[in-house]
């Protein structure tokens, strides 16, 4: 089986889950069980009353179950509407590449161990110390 629609906005998501389970002949409490999700869940996620969102704690386990990806395509329409309404980025003012520092691009802008070998070792700062500012004031009696 191929599944390959356009969807437009969440309710087109949802539309293309409920068309899917009922293509695999799939009950919304066997989707639950298969997925490993609250009994019940997947009938919350797409029952007409959207009592729940699928975003993002049941969205991964409902497509794997139902078998589905996730593709986005671009709308040449609505990229020419919005291209034409927008005003352009002022790019002195911008910072595109802008790195952040979490632990993950901190790990990947480290040097490796071979650029280790080709350094001097750093100097020893053991000679430093650290000087405790005095109190302002006298002292509490007690």
């Amino acid at each position: 089986m191929s599944v390959a629609r356009p969807v437009d906005g969440y309710q087109g998501l949802v539309e293309a889950c409920r068309a899917r389970a009922l293509e695999l002949e799939i009950s919304r409490i066997e989707i639950d069980r298969l997925g490993g999700l609250t009994p019940g869940y997947a009938g919350k996620l797409l029952g007409n009353g959207h009592s729940k969102r699928i975003w993002p704690v049941g969205f991964e386990t409902l497509l794997e179950v139902l078998g589905m990806q996730v593709l986005l395509i671009e709308n040449p329409a609505t990229t020419a509407k919005t291209l034409a309404r927008r005003e352009p980025v002022n790019r002195a003012q911008q910072r595109f590449a802008n790195n952040s520092n979490s632990p993950k691009q901190i790990a990947a802008r480290k040097p490796t161990a071979a650029t280790h070998q080709n350094k001097t070792p750093p100097e020893s700062h053991a000679h430093l110390r650290v000087v405790q500012m005095k109190r302002r004031g006298g002292k509490c009696s007690g």
